[in-house]
């Protein structure tokens, strides 16, 4: 059995999803491109630090139990979308209420950028809420109103910002910044779960599902950690970085980083957001030759996108960078080149991962990225006299590892595949 071609609405829609994320994404590299013009490139590394703390925030709050609820919502009847959504609103009141308490006292201990505290409590919750719905709107395949709703989240607001630091000198600053984009992320939430809400209709609920609840946190514990480890190596690398070469230098590399980083959001908007709802029913149903089928397509549409997608962040380096006439850009200009490897290597990663993941086989998946987690911490410490490089560097020997750790799980577990349970 193969699987179904693309119908003519699902192309638009392909299409349409990959045109908003290209216009976010160019959104956010033109901010971030002029952040570096506008701000210090000691602010700017404070905004790199912010974001970090924000990002690794929403996925230690967030328990990854989308991993759960995102597989089952894919095949549920109305009735259990319904539940879902539900428990889905309790749960995440609860962990963010831990996560205020874990981020207070990661405060108290000076292991977040002092003076920033509310912003980024703020900031963790509609970045938590916005992405929790995200990604229920996309097990429900509405990658459209998804990739809407991120635009708002991530890009409509930069326009902004954009905009009136540019007529109103006064206004360049990273409180501004941080501003519109809390403002913006709430926007995206409510819209986000009004569409939510249509789709499924959920009501007051009556009980907490403790037994669901349960359940999820248990079945998503093994990619929760995997995804701490991986989202833990794009925290911590700013920080080893702040520590080797200091703010300035970290300035550059988030400079770099905002640029490696579209090219992930270009590949989950066109291949991993279509692939991965039909992955899990064609495994679900144990339909492998329908699975292959739709594995062989991402594959190939993921190297047509890497290619060129790499080549064009070579070309905005190289052609941009040096219009900033800062020399702490340009003499930084290798760690780029370093973490474009760190970054193809990653994609590639894309594809073993989301067949691990449609057949359930999460513990290869845990395991590769927890110890890919551990090379990156060791390779960047004795790697230290190489200076600021020994960060991508330690990050290419990670995603490596963790690409060929992948790469063999996946051809086992398609080798001795059966139904889940």
């Amino acid at each position: 059995m193969s699987a179904p071609a693309l119908t003519t609405d699902t192309r638009t829609r392909v299409v349409s999803s990959i045109a908003l994320r290209g216009l976010t994404l160019g959104g956010r590299f033109l901010l971030l491109f002029l952040l570096a013009h506008w701000l210090t490139p000691a602010d700017l590394g404070t905004y790199g630090l912010v974001t970090a703390v924000v990002g690794y925030g929403i996925y230690l709050i967030g328990w990854e139990f989308y991993t759960y609820s995102g597989r089952r919502l894919v095949t549920a009847d109305a009735a259990m979308r319904r539940h879902m959504v539900e428990q889905l609103g309790i749960l995440y009141s609860l962990s963010y209420a831990l996560g205020v308490a874990v981020l207070a006292m990661a405060w108290w201990a000076g292991a977040i950028p002092q003076g920033y505290a509310l912003w980024i409590a703020g900031l963790l919750l509609v970045e938590y809420l916005a992405q929790e719905v995200h990604r229920n709107l996309v097990a429900l395949s509405r990658q459209l109103t998804a990739s809407v709703v991120l635009f708002i989240r991530i890009g409509a607001w930069c326009f902004l910002v954009m905009a009136v630091m540019q007529l109103e000198s006064e206004w360049r600053s990273l409180e501004w910044v941080l501003g519109a984009w809390l403002v913006f992320a709430g926007l995206a939430c409510g819209l986000g779960y009004a569409s939510l809400l249509a789709e499924t209709r959920p009501g007051w609920p009556r009980r907490i599902d403790w037994r669901w609840i349960g359940q999820g946190i248990l079945a998503a514990w093994p990619l929760f950690v995997a995804s701490l480890s991986t989202r833990g190596m794009v925290t911590f690398d700013r920080f080893f970085l702040e520590d080797q070469a200091g703010l300035e230098v970290l300035g550059a590399y988030v400079l770099y980083m905002g640029i490696t980083t579209a090219i992930l959001s270009f590949l989950d908007a066109g291949v991993v957001d279509f692939s991965y709802p039909r992955l899990v029913e064609h495994a679900g149903r144990g339909e492998l030759p329908a699975f292959r089928a739709v594995l062989g397509k991402a594959r190939s549409r993921l190297l047509l996108m890497t290619v060129p997608l790499v080549l064009a962040a070579l070309l905005v380096t190289e052609l941009l960078v040096p219009v900033l006439g800062k020399p702490v850009f340009t003499d930084n200009r290798h760690l780029m080149y370093w973490l474009l490897l760190a970054t193809a290597l990653q994609a590639l990663c894309l594809i073993p991962h989301l067949a691990l993941y449609g057949m359930r086989r999460d513990t290869p998946i845990m395991l590769s990225q927890l110890v890919g987690l551990v090379v990156f911490c060791v390779g960047a410490w004795l790697l230290r006299p190489w200076g600021a490089v020994a960060v991508p560097v330690a990050l290419c020997l990670a995603w490596t590892l963790i690409l060929a750790w992948k790469s063999i799980a996946c051809r086992q577990a398609l080798a001795t595949f059966t139904t889940p349970s």
